[in-house]
């Protein structure tokens, strides 16, 4: 087919450099990808290396114009609010790793759009689905968790908390409209909506995390940062249910097993304050550690997050506390100083 389209000269060429056989790559098939560079081009077919890029795209252009006169495959182009919930947490998730906020500010465009196009009329809850400027069907268990954990993170990023008030509501909200308080997990579809047989509860970790795992280690956080013990509990009624599954299967639960490991080792508490506590809190995200919360402060008063409260700037200086369960050590005044008390804890 190559050949036809080409001509000999120019697809013996094309096939050498993109992989293509008559015995196929892949299960009796060729799958192009490039196997050589062009200077490796050059030398195994005796063109010039300035010639091979522009036969390479000469022939691109060919086979391009032959594809275009077959009927195209149809195109899901759907916004999706769960699948975006993921996307915006790895994208605040690498702005703290990197420190590239450009990330960060695709994440927060993100989710103004998810805000802007895709909230119902009530103000309250969501959509599932956008397509053609139109928001359609009501957001399942998957959509809410991730957007919960979109909203913490953040959080986290900009230490707006405004968005920690926003994961607060929607966690409530889900509470109210998803969950069973016969076992504790939450069923797929809210109580309000009425076109199904049967409401039904996803535990498994497929190519995407579970609705009812992502709601556990929602709890677990918020509980810990809102110091609402009964969210804890909830959380931890969840992950004894799934335990005996989780050590028959670990292969099908990687988002229970990491909310497990949160909850068995404990979350990192980090509350910065003090006036340069932007910048530090910048640094303390880039730690290499995992399941850590941080807050910051200018000067945080009583009616700061719990995780806040009661920790004060010593001596006019930005001053990081690092706590376990609300216990705190000694207060440091730098990320390093910080990462050494966590380091130790972790020896413990």
């Amino acid at each position: 087919e190559v050949e036809h389209i080409l001509g000999s000269a120019r697809a013996e060429v094309f096939c050498r450099v993109y992989d293509i056989t008559k015995a196929g790559n892949w299960e009796g098939h060729s799958i192009l990808h490039r196997v050589m560079t062009n200077e490796e081009a050059a030398r195994a077919t005796g063109l010039s290396a300035e010639a091979v890029p522009t036969l390479l795209s000469e022939c691109r252009q060919l086979l391009l114009e032959a594809r275009a006169q077959r009927v195209r495959p149809g195109l899901d182009d759907k916004i999706l609010l769960d699948w975006n919930a993921l996307m915006i947490i790895a994208l605040f998730r690498a702005a703290q790793a990197t420190g590239e906020d450009r990330w960060a500010q695709r994440a927060l465009k993100a989710l103004q759009f998810v805000e802007d196009q895709m909230q119902q009329p009530d103000g309250e809850t969501f959509f599932h689905s956008w397509k053609d400027g139109k928001a359609r069907q009501a957001a399942f268990l998957d959509d809410y968790a991730g957007l919960i954990r979109a909203f913490l993170e953040a959080w986290q990023y900009t230490t707006e908390t405004a968005w920690l008030n926003k994961a607060e509501s929607l966690a409530e909200l889900v509470i109210r409209d998803f969950y069973d308080p016969t076992d504790g997990f939450f069923f797929f579809t809210a109580a309000s909506q009425d076109d199904i047989l049967l409401r039904k509860k996803e535990m498994n970790d497929n190519a995407t995390p579970s609705g009812n795992a992502m709601m556990a280690s929602n709890l677990h956080a918020l509980g810990l940062v809102l110091d609402k013990p009964e969210w804890v509990g909830k959380a931890e009624r969840l992950y004894r249910a799934m335990l005996p599954v989780l050590n028959r299967f670990p292969n099908g639960f990687g988002e229970w097993l990491t909310g497990l490991t949160a909850l068995e080792r404990g979350w990192y508490e980090v509350a910065v304050a003090g006036p340069d506590f932007h910048s530090v809190q910048a640094a303390v995200r880039q730690l290499p550690l995992v399941n850590v919360l941080v807050a910051g402060g200018q000067a945080p008063g009583d009616d700061a997050i719990a995780l806040l409260k009661g920790k004060m700037p010593i001596e006019g200086k930005t001053t990081l506390y690092f706590c376990r369960n609300y216990t705190c050590r000694e207060p440091v005044f730098t990320p390093e100083a910080l990462l050494e008390q966590i380091q130790a804890e972790l020896k413990k």
